[in-house]
């Protein structure tokens, strides 16, 4: 099975980030900052994303933009 190119990827993140608040630019720096790689990394960050988001800010959804880039680097690390 083939990784999900930028397209599939972006489906991935509405996907698993449902029940997020709707973000489109969280989506769009998800599928920029994330590698083509297989869904559970995508499932993966979007839980890492949601527990963030739960967390530090209990409901304010501009938070899940400024926390994208640490989630996807430490989902990243995880990874290897």
């Amino acid at each position: 099975m083939p990784l999900p190119d930028t397209t599939g990827r972006g489906k991935l993140v509405r996907t698993y980030g449902n029940g997020l608040p709707p973000d489109e630019a969280m989506v769009t720096d998800a599928v920029r900052l994330t590698p083509p790689d297989g869904a559970a990394f995508i499932e993966d960050l979007m839980l890492r994303i949601a527990e963030l988001w739960l967390a530090s800010h209990g409901g304010n959804c501009c938070a899940i933009s400024s926390n994208l880039k640490l989630s996807a680097r430490a989902a990243r690390s995880i990874a290897r």
